[in-house]
């Protein structure tokens, strides 16, 4: 689903467009809101990890990094998209987001699980394995 965003969207635009509509936050990582979340989790051929995130959050400007790693080291086997819960108050409700960052997992359009807080790129990585079988 990924990529098809240019190599050259620098690491923090969010003014490039990908050909599914979403824009994009980099070249890895796409930006949903409450209209695309539910779309896009549906139409992923394999697992989607969610980042729900707000501008004004230290905290999740530091996990930024690690999830741009994430997905790159993942390429097309995995969905990394951000959802701004400021932006975004619906999908952040029905997802029952109470601390940023949260990150979720979901695998066929449903929550497999999540954590919340900054987490290295090898706590990630660690995260997803554990999930790698789940359906």
């Amino acid at each position: 689903m990924l990529t098809t965003i240019a190599r050259s969207v620098s690491a923090r635009t969010s003014t490039a467009v990908l050909a599914t509509g979403l824009r994009a936050y980099s070249a890895k990582i796409a930006v949903v809101t409450d209209d695309t979340l539910d779309a896009t989790l549906l139409a992923a051929k394999g697992p989607v990890l969610v980042d729900f995130y707000a501008d004004w959050c230290g905290p999740c400007r530091m996990l930024a990094p690690q999830l741009e790693q994430v997905a790159a080291a993942h390429g097309d086997a995995l969905t990394v998209v951000k959802i701004n819960t400021d932006d975004a108050p619906d999908a952040s409700a029905k997802h029952s987001v109470s601390a940023l960052p949260t990150v979720v997992l979901f695998k066929g359009g449903r929550e497999v699980d999540r954590f919340m807080g900054v987490k290295s790129q090898a706590q990630i990585e660690a995260f997803l394995k554990q999930h790698a079988s789940s359906k």
